[in-house]
């Protein structure tokens, strides 16, 4: 495949608080975020069950010239892994936003 921005999400479940590194900006964040989100809106539920931690990680590998997603985490649900990720997208939200009013 060709080349692919990084993201890799930690998610503290007692705090409510995730942390997101990698090779993309904040805004860049928010915006892979978003598209893979909404990409997976209406995909059915999952069964699986999911791991019961403290502390979540998730990482994303971003193809943008096919526009294709690779995620790798220790969740165990995909219902709960987007949660997360939706959590966590409102956090990056919520930091611009208050960024941009300062």
């Amino acid at each position: 495949m060709a080349e692919y921005l990084e993201m890799a999400v930690s998610y503290d479940l007692n705090t409510g608080r995730g942390t997101v590194g990698g090779s993309i900006n904040k805004k860049g964040q928010l915006d892979v975020l978003e598209v893979l989100i909404r990409s997976e809106v209406g995909a059915g539920k999952d069964e699986s069950k999911a791991v019961e931690r403290d502390v979540y990680h998730i990482n994303i590998r971003w193809y943008p010239d096919g526009d294709v997603f690779e995620i790798k985490d220790d969740v165990g649900n995909k219902g709960l892994r987007f949660g997360i990720l939706t959590r966590v997208f409102c956090q990056l939200y919520n930091e611009i936003e208050a960024e941009q009013s300062n």
